[in-house]
């Protein structure tokens, strides 16, 4: 995506169909200035703060919690995640999930080729969507409409891209749980896949949608 591409994105039928399917990819939202310098500051960070977490499934997460983010990085994560927000903010009027949406729950994840998340739903006290950024590598990000389907669609993410998933109180019209069945494949390439989550966690919202 150009830099004029990007100022003239328009979010609203994007919003259309995170309300109707549940999730949208949006190629080349970050620009690649930024994906480089995040993508660096990240990888040095990731190779010193680095632990496992295994999973039955065979899942390996790497996250930077419990550590915090070293200043540098963070001022950055939190500067994407204010553009993002202003972009969701123009349309809060049609859609009331965004209304004060903003991200207070950051989540770096790296992952290598045998590293992948099975298909499950998100938390239901992320408030309106949860947003997650490609900073490094590719993975397909499948979406189903239960646990053991065949996937609907299938993103295949790439450094810049976004994905926002449907959360809670994004589409009234939603009865049980808001979110989509997804998953989310090793790396594809490479080098490991570096994300970024954002979500708006709120403690009042686990008995919406019940």
């Amino acid at each position: 995506m150009t830099p004029k591409e990007r100022r003239s994105l328009d979010f609203l039928p994007i919003l259309e169909k995170i309300s109707a399917e549940g999730a949208a990819h949006i190629p080349g939202f970050i620009d690649r200035k930024t994906v480089t310098a995040l993508g660096k500051a990240l990888n040095d960070e990731i190779n010193y703060y680095r632990y496992y977490q295994e999973h039955a499934s065979g899942v390996v997460e790497n996250y930077f919690k419990p550590e915090p983010l070293p200043p540098e990085s963070a001022s950055m994560v939190v500067a994407l995640g204010e553009r993002i927000e202003d972009e969701l903010a123009k349309h809060s009027g049609s859609f009331t999930g965004l209304l004060n949406w903003s991200p207070n729950d950051y989540a770096v994840h790296m992952y290598g080729k045998g590293s992948y998340i099975t298909s499950h739903l998100d938390r239901k006290d992320c408030n309106g969507v949860i947003v997650t950024a490609t900073i490094q590598g590719e993975a397909d990000i499948a979406l189903r409409y239960t646990r053991k389907e065949e996937p609907y669609a299938i993103f295949r993410v790439k450094p810049g891209d976004l994905v926002i998933l449907r959360a809670t109180g994004f589409n009234s019209a939603v009865k049980g749980h808001p979110g989509v069945f997804h998953s989310v494949s090793g790396s594809l390439g490479p080098s490991p896949r570096i994300s970024v989550g954002f979500r708006d966690i709120r403690q009042n919202l686990t008995k919406m949608n019940a």
